[in-house]
């Protein structure tokens, strides 16, 4: 995947923070060369693809990031991060069931320079490959293939002949990314995207974050920033205030699926979550000042003052 797509990423949570994404009906631009090796199950195409990306990644708070001379290190005043990435793309994969499946991912994640960061680099390979457990990145891998090819083969992705297939000229796919930034010299944030289409009315998008504090590895989660009292104040809080697009909107719970911002925090709800498809992803972008006594005093330390 090019540079574009992950700029892309990074600028549109800046701008906002999903609106009411859609996920697209073609795959029709990922035309590379597909070849097609029968198996017992599965046809795999040839085309995967692992790399190391060296291109340049921004970050939202693009103005505090300093690039150094290797353009696959990134750093934020005294905090360097190095990146690296897999990329695989598998086109053209053909079932007994009739399906006809693409999968794309390209995962950015940080090098595991001491043992901190290689907890975090443990917990964003679990996140970003859904393991129950910590394993490999090789392993973790195989293991969401295969997870994708169970859902097919068991029939829950539908094939081209039924009828309220959508399109009967386009694959069923699986696309996820990931993008990496660091805020206030204190957290790094993992940001994952998926979009899919497994056959009938329409697709899914889903945006997932995970905060970590550096100095420590551990994923910093809503206990972490507020009590139990003040949860409920900052959920009712959500509930009484428009949502990022001027919406009137009704979220059930305060969701732990939060970004921490320079100077604030952004909750986000995915499909459903807070409403139906048609809503879209809901966002609710709280300023620091807002909430600065709600925080837990550990929690302050986070933010630019």
């Amino acid at each position: 995947m090019k540079t574009s797509l992950f700029l892309l990423l990074i600028v549109s949570l800046c701008l906002s923070c999903g609106g009411n994404r859609k996920a697209p009906k073609t795959l029709a631009e990922l035309n590379d060369s597909i070849a097609k090796i029968k198996e017992d199950t599965v046809v795999k195409s040839d085309t995967t693809k692992t790399e190391t990306d060296k291109s340049e990644i921004d970050t939202l708070d693009i103005a505090a990031f300093q690039k150094s001379n290797n353009p696959n290190v990134y750093s934020q005043k005294k905090v360097e991060i190095r990146l690296d990435t897999i990329t695989v793309k598998k086109y053209g994969l053909t079932f007994k069931t009739g399906v006809v499946h693409n999968i794309e991912y390209e995962f950015i994640y940080p090098m595991a320079k001491n043992s901190i960061m290689q907890r975090i680099q443990d917990d964003m390979v679990q996140k970003f490959f859904e393991t129950t457990s910590i394993i490999p990145i090789e392993k973790a891998q195989l293991n969401y293939l295969h997870s994708i090819y169970k859902a097919i083969t068991d029939g829950d992705v539908f094939p081209q002949s039924e009828e309220f297939w959508c399109s009967a000229d386009e694959p069923t796919y699986n696309i996820r990314w990931s993008a990496v930034r660091v805020i206030n010299n204190k957290i790094i944030e993992l940001i994952i995207q998926e979009k899919g289409y497994w056959g009938g009315v329409h697709g899914w998008t889903d945006e997932n974050y995970y905060c970590y504090d550096i100095a420590t590895g551990e994923q910093i989660t809503l206990n972490d920033l507020f009590n139990k009292s003040n949860q409920e104040i900052m959920f009712h809080h959500l509930r009484d205030t428009k949502d990022d697009y001027g919406r009137n909107m009704y979220p059930e719970e305060l969701t732990n699926n939060f970004l921490l911002l320079p100077k604030g925090i952004l909750f986000l709800y995915n499909e459903y979550d807070a409403g139906c498809y048609a809503d879209g992803i809901v966002c609710y972008t709280v300023k620091y000042s807002e909430i600065k006594h709600l925080l837990k005093p550990s929690a302050l330390q986070y933010f630019y003052k």
